[in-house]
């Protein structure tokens, strides 16, 4: 999945086999690749923690509020909407 923040411009995407979230600043001439949720190891965990603690499995569809306060991430494999 992909999202864009409009305000910052930032780029979030899923990398599904790797069980994590990243992120691009498309605003930059060098944009660097950061992970901002998951541990990179499938599983289910880490609610209430650290995001890149968390364990995700094959996360796909994520969206950005307006607001840009939160990020949803679709945890495919159980069923569950993730907040960050």
């Amino acid at each position: 999945g992909l999202a864009l923040s409009k305000r910052s411009n930032l780029l979030y995407f899923s990398e599904i086999s790797n069980n994590r979230i990243c992120f691009v600043n498309l605003s930059l001439s060098n944009p660097i690749l950061k992970k901002i949720a998951g541990s990179g190891s499938g599983g289910f965990g880490g609610d209430g923690g650290n995001s890149l603690n968390a364990q995700l499995t094959q996360p796909h569809g994520i969206f950005v509020t307006p607001d840009e306060n939160f990020l949803f991430i679709c945890d495919f494999i159980h069923s569950r909407l993730r907040r960050v």
